[in-house]
């Protein structure tokens, strides 16, 4: 059974029990990045593009299951159509679908319905707890508005205190763009602890598949 507040990490055994081994691993403070790969031919896609992110490395863990929703919340400097978002993640047993969508935010909380979303087969997460890097791909995506809040929500509907996702962060968290929030009520209301943040890196197309407008907002 797992706290749905979130922890600490400590180290697990196999079987997935706390082995009674604390981790010892380096907190870095690395900022948000904004960064991408380069573009060869006209119209050639050269990887993705990277808008947003905190992948600082901590001892941070984010139970996700039923009722139990997490969020983190960012802020583009730019207008960016989001098409995709990494995230740091494992299971533990089986937590079937993972959801993850974009929210607008009101207070900084997340708000109103999924601006986009896309879902991942949380039984196909790796069970180590140092985590994996998972691509969650939105499709078409959306526009999201410069220097405005929005919101990574995450959850598992079908997991349980057995079966469930973890999401990896840093505790206390230095991305000065947003910060972790949880629901302990399927996103009704949100009044988890603020003070830490969840890897994530918030992507948009590549050039080559840009509109005028996206292409514009690259440049």
């Amino acid at each position: 059974c797992y706290s749905p507040a979130g922890h600490k990490r400590p180290s697990y055994a196999p079987n997935g029990s706390p082995a009674g081994k604390k981790y010892n691993r380096q907190l870095t403070t690395t900022a948000h990045s904004a960064h991408k790969r380069g573009v060869g031919e006209a119209g050639a896609v050269m990887g993705t593009q990277i808008f947003e992110s905190y992948t600082a490395v901590g001892t941070w863990e984010d139970p996700i299951w039923t009722v139990y929703w997490k969020c983190q919340t960012f802020t583009p400097s730019g207008a960016h159509q989001i098409t995709k978002v990494k995230l740091k993640l494992y299971r533990v047993g089986s937590p079937s679908t993972v959801t993850v969508s974009i929210r607008a935010t009101s207070a900084g909380d997340p708000t109103g319905s999924d601006l986009c979303s896309g879902t991942y087969d949380g039984n196909l997460l790796t069970t180590d707890s140092a985590g994996e890097w998972v691509d969650i791909e939105f499709g078409a995506g959306t526009l999201l508005a410069a220097s405005t809040v929005y919101a990574i929500v995450v959850r598992a509907v079908d997991g349980d205190s057995n079966n469930y996702a973890v999401w990896l962060g840093v505790s206390p968290g230095t991305y000065a763009g947003g910060n972790r929030d949880a629901s302990d009520n399927s996103g009704a209301t949100w009044p988890g602890t603020t003070t830490m943040d969840n890897n994530f890196e918030a992507h948009k197309r590549g050039v080559g598949e840009m509109s005028l407008a996206g292409i514009r907002d690259a440049i």
